[in-house]
């Protein structure tokens, strides 16, 4: 099911990025504003892709979007020219993915707490 799914969410933003991209053409060719949807497209398909991917819905659904999210603000400060100003929000979906993913994931369930016993054919 994952397989196809991602394959439909891929498709589905591959044609209404190519759709956006076909209006930006008719009606305004001076301005690219199609950047806008299809960077709103990214952030819903990466939310979508990654959540199927991983056990943890809500941390895909964080991971896939905020990615896509943060990136986009990053490329709109390298080309604002205002000051480096994007180190906030990226920093700060830095920090809360990490947390997010120690609260959501057991990181140590492969690790017994206790000393197993041997047994005796074990040398």
């Amino acid at each position: 099911m994952h397989p196809t799914a991602i394959r439909i969410v891929s498709i589905v933003f591959g044609l209404l990025s190519v759709v956006v991209i076909g209006l930006n053409l008719l009606t305004d060719r001076d301005e690219f504003w199609a950047i806008w949807p299809i960077w709103a497209f990214a952030m819903i398909a990466g939310a979508v892709i990654v959540s199927l991917k991983m056990r943890h819905v809500p941390l895909g659904i964080w991971l896939g979007g905020g990615f896509f999210l943060v990136l986009g603000l990053v490329v709109i400060d390298l080309t604002d020219g205002n000051g480096w100003w994007a180190f906030w929000p990226a920093g700060a979906w830095i920090i809360l993915s990490a947390l997010f993913t120690a609260l959501t994931v057991d990181l140590l369930a492969g690790i017994p707490t206790t000393n197993p016993q041997r047994h005796p054919d074990e040398r």
